[in-house]
């Protein structure tokens, strides 16, 4: 007998491709799994330090669509970043570009739009400045154009860093430690995805 797939497709930058996003994608699955009958698999897809116009340059658009996917986790974090700061009009239309594709090869591919972690009020302002003020206005108004599109709120829960130091390392002040993926991004993920799993 062949196990029902459950598949998870994650769009992002370090906070899902690459050595800093802590593996928490495969951490969810297992823990996802849990009572579950389906095998959940989590298939990601981005670059570390680049953001949504490299994403559509270098084909993976098609990519992620291709996975038909039943639910798709997509994070515009480093859009916001200083390095980067796609002008907000392009940023809303390459998230638009990337729910098109998605929904296009699989119209119930469930979205959720990601608002990641918090970091101390320095960091953001120097590093991700144009990120909580401005790119995410446009998750509401994907959502609310376009069907099946939810929003994954990690930055509200996340609370002030100062007060969990344990999920930080002194050597970088960007991207949390496993710590803060097993308090939010983890729980709060399979949460929102359970109900949606056999």
């Amino acid at each position: 007998m062949i196990d029902d797939v459950f598949a998870v497709s994650l769009l992002g930058a370090s906070d899902v491709q690459d050595r800093n996003c802590r593996d928490w994608p495969l951490l969810m699955a297992k823990y996802l799994q849990i009572g579950k009958s389906s095998r959940i698999r989590t298939m990601a897809f981005g670059y570390e330090g680049q953001g949504s116009p490299t994403w559509i340059t270098d084909g993976h658009v098609a990519r992620i669509a291709g996975q038909r996917a039943d639910v798709a986790l997509l994070s515009f974090f480093a859009d916001g970043s200083v390095p980067l700061c796609a002008d907000l009009a392009t940023n809303l239309a390459n998230m638009y570009t990337f729910v098109d594709a998605i929904q296009a090869k699989r119209s119930d591919t469930e979205i959720f739009l990601v608002r990641n972690w918090r970091m101390t009020a320095a960091r953001e302002a120097s590093t991700f400045s144009q990120l909580q003020g401005v790119y995410y206005t446009n998750y509401p108004i994907v959502a609310a154009n376009r069907s099946n599109i939810s929003i994954l709120d990690f930055y509200a829960v996340s609370g002030d860093p100062a007060s969990h130091p344990d999920e930080w390392s002194v050597l970088d002040d960007i991207h949390p430690l496993v710590t803060w993926h097993q308090r939010v991004s983890i729980p709060l993920t399979a949460a929102a995805l359970a109900p949606l799993v056999d």
